[in-house]
């Protein structure tokens, strides 16, 4: 049986997994910023950590005010109050900083969520959409054109929401289901951030940025196939030596792990009885490739290594470990098999942390603290030694940084910060084990680990890395964005006795999505399209196709939100919001909100209230603005998901068990597997949730009765028409292949 570290501070028990801290008297659920502090604590145990270092490693910022740092630490103080422990667990140090007054004891609990029904595997459930690889591919909080998933990474483990003890079994249940899906949705996830080209948005001034080494220099490219089988191929991984070469193949909805050897190219598909398989990377200087095996009807998912010293024999994999509740899977195994490191969602987070796993005592230690701004650790690698550990981190609205972590000293550095908001997951070491290898767009970005000196190669304008492995320094394989297509279709009868019915609007070899709706005028849907070749928002009527907008550039528009009156529509424009008016077709910025993180938004009960969601200081608010006085209100909430409304003005935010009306506080008990979906929609009687498979759920806002159905597609984001009458969003892959690209200078 697997265990986590859980530790005793004086009268607390500290539960990392389920971010609270528990007494014989009270059970305290931590906020974000208080759970990340209280952890950092917990693993400095001995030492004062000063304000700059708190700075740097959990707010993971340069500059933080004052007045924030003490309030995070008063605040931690007020979590940590206890009437038997009256001196206080945090110590202030004059002018130096602080430092925990109680000693730390680890407390092994048997980690109970992550036992599976079977005796012998615990599981996750996944359709595998993008390489199994990914694994927070498809749950970020905005996908391929940005739509905002219900749960970021789709959170942890579901539990029932409904305190049932005869729901205990169901609750497995949904717990393996909800894991399984994530799984597979590493392949999906990320894939749709894959069209997300970014917004321009220069760095924070207080954020130093590498300086290039020489000036851009002119090469000549060479771009071949290295690969050529049907299906979606990505997620390149090359073994240590450079003798095998590893990729993903996505086709007619089966994920299989494609391994190659260079010196012949003799080729061999990883195959388990009953399973599914994705790779995640090669272990640390050995020909043994570390996998994810999925089995979605019995649940299952494993963490695996294959051993590939016999090639083209196989043996059976060596099972390592649960997927359990990892969210976004990425991970990789040290040389000697002591660690496995990999991201995972916590519950109640947006952000992944990054753990560090003992195979020998099953402990699992955080290195890296969840965030509430999505989507936290997103790639990971071991450099060639072994000794320091190089992440990507993604947030919503600020550039992709570059951290690296001394497996030793467990100092975290930042290398480098991205120039614009630009998600892709392609970190290489080289072999020299002092550089690592990124990228932003079609910009090759060496980064010296010490120096921090970065040198540039620009590729040719059509060639984007998302995935890419480093074969030599001038050459690399990569896999490129847009896999997907999408087209809107209408199911009509979906939870009612007549059978379902399925009908494709649009036809169009370009994508259509984020379809929108209004209960007035059912013949009527706005979507956004790509069909000119850029981003623009469409009408259909009686489907009759209208373009409404005409932008020249590459923006992407997602979020389209119809207002009550059928007047307005809001989107948002890359990250910023806008709406268009309907009647004229003008479209207008809301200029005060241009800096605001949003995540989601709605309009209010009257005409100029916008409701919206934004990150703050790594933690989600929600506010009002106010189109008529320019006025932002907030408004006090907790463990908010995501925005919805019902098409009569009035709007809700979803938390973990509760559905609660902003304006009225009126709150309904939500049944449906919340940790287990990616969207989420509603109307006045019923709340709807897709888990982005094939499953789609129907609960009852009066009875808390849930339906669902399985749709003969792949979905995305959907509209509400009517109670049994949807516009989901299909989504298919396109077949592609991984490429070489090398160059030399002119």
């Amino acid at each position: 049986m697997e265990e986590l570290v859980n530790v005793k501070l004086g009268p607390w028990l500290f539960i990392g997994q389920r971010c609270l801290i528990t007494s014989d008297s009270s059970e305290r659920e931590l906020d974000p910023l208080s759970f990340k502090l209280l952890s950092y604590f917990v693993s400095n145990e001995t030492r004062i950590i000063t304000r700059q270092e708190l700075v740097e490693q959990v707010w993971q910022q340069s500059f933080v005010d004052d007045n924030a740092i003490n309030r995070a630490i008063s605040e931690l103080r007020k979590q940590l109050s206890h009437p038997e422990f009256k001196s206080g667990m945090i110590k202030t140090h004059y002018r130096k900083g602080y430092s925990l007054t109680v000693e730390v004891l680890p407390v092994a609990i048997a980690n109970d969520v992550q036992q599976s029904e079977t005796s012998s595997i615990q599981s996750q459930e996944s359709e595998v959409e993008t390489p199994i690889t990914n694994k927070s591919n498809e749950t970020l909080e905005n996908d391929t054109h940005g739509n905002e998933s219900l749960n970021p990474q789709m959170a942890v483990p579901a539990h029932s929401l409904t305190p049932n003890s005869d729901n205990a079994q169901a609750n497995k249940m949904t717990i393996v289901l909800t894991s399984i899906i994530a799984l597979l949705l590493i392949i999906v996830g990320y894939l749709w951030f894959a069209e997300t080209d970014a917004n321009q948005l220069s760095a924070p001034s207080d954020i130093a940025i590498a300086k290039i080494d020489t000036p851009t220099k002119d090469y000549k490219f060479s771009v071949t196939s290295a690969t050529w089988n049907q299906g979606a191929e990505s997620n390149p991984l090359l073994s240590f030596n450079k003798e095998f070469f590893a990729y993903s193949n996505l086709y007619q909805g089966v994920v299989n792990t494609h391994v190659k050897r260079s010196s012949d190219q003799a080729e061999v598909i990883l195959k388990v009885p009953d399973y599914q398989v994705g790779g995640l990377s090669w272990q640390l200087n050995k020909n043994k490739l570390l996998t994810q095996l999925v089995n979605i009807e019995r649940k299952e998912c494993q963490y695996a290594l294959f051993d590939l010293t016999a090639f083209p024999e196989l043996m059976p994999p060596t099972k390592l470990k649960s997927c359990s509740s990892v969210r976004n899977g990425y991970g990789q195994l040290d040389s000697e098999a002591n660690y496995l490191y990999y991201t995972e969602l916590v519950q109640g987070f947006a952000g992944a942390a990054i753990y560090q796993y003992d195979l020998k005592t099953h402990r699992a230690k955080i290195l890296v603290p969840p965030s509430d701004n999505p989507s936290g650790a997103i790639q990971l690698r071991l450099s060639p030694d072994g000794r320091f550990l190089a992440y990507l981190k993604a947030q919503v609205k600020a550039p992709m940084r570059v951290y690296i972590i001394d497996l030793i000293t467990l100092e975290t550095r930042l290398l480098h910060q991205m120039s614009a908001e630009h998600l892709n997951f392609s970190l290489n070491w080289f072999d020299d084990g002092e550089h690592l290898l990124v990228n932003e767009f079609n910009k090759l970005i060496k980064i010296n680990v010490e120096s921090k000196v970065v040198d540039i190669v620009m590729l040719p304008q059509n060639v984007k890395p998302f995935y890419s492995a480093l074969e030599f320094d001038n050459q690399l394989l990569l896999a490129q964005q847009n896999l997907q297509q999408y087209q809107l279709v209408m199911g009509q009868h979906l939870f009612s006795e007549t059978a379902s019915e399925f009908d494709y609007l649009h036809a169009t070899d370009s994508s259509d999505f984020f379809p929108e709706t209004t209960n007035s005028e059912q013949h009527r849907h706005y979507f956004v399209s790509n069909r000119t070749g850029h981003n623009q928002i469409w009408l259909s009527d009686n489907k009759e196709l209208q373009q409404l907008t005409y932008f020249d550039d590459e923006a992407k528009l997602r979020k389209l939100t119809i207002s009550p009156d059928g007047k307005r529509l809001l989107f948002l424009r890359n990250n910023e919001i806008a709406f268009l008016e309907l009647a004229t077709n003008n479209v207008h910025s809301i200029i005060e909100l241009a800096n605001a993180s949003i995540t989601s938004m709605k309009w209010g009960s009257k005409p100029q209230w916008i409701y919206f969601t934004s990150v703050v200081n790594d933690q989600k608010q929600l506010a009002r603005f106010d189109l008529m006085t320019r006025q932002i209100t907030s408004i006090e909430a907790t463990d908010i998901k995501k925005l919805l409304a019902d098409g009569l003005g009035n709007v809700f935010y979803l938390a973990e068990k509760q559905l609660i009306n902003v304006e009225s506080g009126r709150e309904y008990a939500v049944t449906l597997p919340i940790t287990g979906l990616v969207f989420v929609n509603m109307s006045e009687k019923y709340l709807y949730g897709t888990d982005a498979l094939k499953s789609f759920y129907r609960m009852s806002l009066e009875t808390g009765e849930v339906k669902s159905i399985a749709t003969p597609f792949k979905q995305r984001d959907f509209s509400v028409v009517d109670d049994n009458t949807i516009i989901f969003t299909k989504r298919q892959y396109n077949n592609t292949s991984i490429k070489r690209v090398s160059w030399q200078e002119e």
